[in-house]
């Protein structure tokens, strides 16, 4: 038997239609489609309204959303229909697709070890390290929070970006879809092929994503490498 397309939540769901019509509403919205491999599980809390999903390791539960469009598989995946809390561990790797994007190469691709996702709202968060693929940059650190409607970001701990040539370390981070920009503080760092940007712990840094220009703003140190050529008669 191949893997059972969640059909379950949606009976899950209709059951509900009939004990509590206000959630079979609200779900019926949101659209949220659960997958369940043959090798995974399913526990239903009707009273409670909790959707428990478990998969294994290589074949873990997929879940499809809607609006905004996104796919996330997990291991573990704990859905509470009354508050739109979807939670997911273990493997977690989330793919969101924009209304003129394409699904890999201009949406937005995460891999975390926790996920939590408020559907009312599309906030999201990420816990226990993370790596962020969006457009022609990718994201790493510890924590990542952010509205996938709004496109907006914030991460902290151990953050490092990377663009082209260009790499940049911080404490802090936050983005805006709209504005194409990165904010990064706590001691933040800059490097180019031509250059290195260091900043102290208040220092703060701009650098657009689209023109590649950098504003900073608090003390910085700025060195600026340069090959230089030595003859062979020592001159």
């Amino acid at each position: 038997m191949k893997d059972k397309l969640l059909s379950i939540l949606f009976l899950s769901i209709v059951f509900l239609f009939f004990i509590c019509p206000k959630a079979y509403a609200m779900d019926t919205i949101t659209e949220l489609e659960v997958i369940v491999p043959d090798e995974g599980w399913t526990d239903i809390d009707l009273k409670n309204e909790i959707f428990i999903y478990r998969g294994c390791l290589g074949s873990p539960v997929k879940v499809l959303n809607r609006s905004p469009q996104m796919c996330l598989t997990a291991v573990e995946i704990d859905y509470d229909l009354k508050k739109q809390l979807l939670a997911a561990k273990k493997e977690v790797n989330v793919q969101v697709e924009g209304e003129e994007t394409t699904l890999i190469s201009e949406g937005m691709k995460l891999v975390t070890e926790s996920f939590i996702y408020q559907i009312q709202d599309s906030f999201f968060k990420a816990d226990g390290g993370f790596v962020l693929t969006k457009k022609d940059w990718i994201l790493s650190g510890r924590h990542l929070e952010g509205n996938l409607n709004e496109n907006t970001i914030e991460a902290t701990g151990e953050l490092r970006f990377v663009q082209g040539t260009t790499e940049g370390k911080a404490e802090t981070l936050t983005y805006s879809e709209n504005e194409e920009k990165v904010i990064i503080t706590g001691s933040p760092i800059i490097r180019w092929e031509e250059g290195c940007l260091e900043g102290e712990k208040d220092t703060v840094i701009v650098y657009c994503l689209d023109t590649g220009k950098i504003k900073m703003v608090g003390p910085t140190n700025i060195k600026f490498f340069q090959e230089v050529e030595v003859s062979s008669g020592g001159n």
